[in-house]
């Protein structure tokens, strides 16, 4: 019996199980995502669509919206070139970017002067960011919150290490920063794509 042709299909078959393992977790991080995301959704657009009423006095009002806070919905973000429209969560903890991208805390909101940013997976759970490299400077990036519509044109990008926080610095007047994971497959370094509101 040749000992290094059985080690070589022993060999063979570990690669082969892995390979099918790393695909069957892939593909089932990718499955919860869309159930989440599917039902997130939903929330958002029965808070988006709340039907309007006329009170005694003749003015128009808002019937109470669904709450949505308690679902840690963010927003609505949509980036054309990439055909990604996806509902972005609050907060970056490891639970809530499985469920979707995430609203970093501490960084400024739409509404606000500061320079809102969102991080999310490059790979697994979906990977709604696994073409950001693709954006080029002057590609639309369109994000909705409860508070309104907002446009922001992408002015650039860079690939920076985990601990440089001046990325998602507040110096920045009405700035969008994406953040993910760079190379992908990897969190050495992560990949930042600036957008100025316009």
């Amino acid at each position: 019996m040749n000992l290094n042709v059985s080690w070589r299909k022993v060999g063979a078959r570990v690669l082969i199980l892995a390979g099918l393992g790393m695909i069957a977790y892939y593909y089932g991080t990718g499955v919860y995502t869309f159930s989440v995301q599917r039902d997130l959704r939903s929330q958002w657009q029965e808070s988006i669509n709340s039907p309007k009423s006329v009170n005694q006095g003749g003015d128009e009002t808002t019937t109470p919206a669904p709450d949505i806070s308690g679902s840690g919905i963010f927003g609505r973000l949509r980036i054309p070139k990439l055909d990604l429209d996806v509902i972005v969560l609050e907060g970056t903890d490891i639970i809530t970017l499985r469920r979707g991208p995430g609203h970093i805390k501490k960084t400024a909101w739409p509404s606000e002067e500061g320079n809102t940013a969102v991080s999310g997976h490059r790979t697994t759970y979906g990977a709604p960011f696994a073409e950001l490299d693709r954006l080029e400077k002057g590609d639309l990036i369109l994000l909705t919150t409860l508070e309104g519509d907002y446009e922001y044109q992408v002015t650039g990008s860079g690939v920076v290490r985990p601990t440089n926080l001046s990325v998602i610095g507040q110096n920045y007047k009405g700035r969008l920063t994406l953040t993910t994971c760079d190379p992908p497959g990897s969190a050495v370094k992560r990949l930042a794509v600036w957008s100025q509101k316009k």
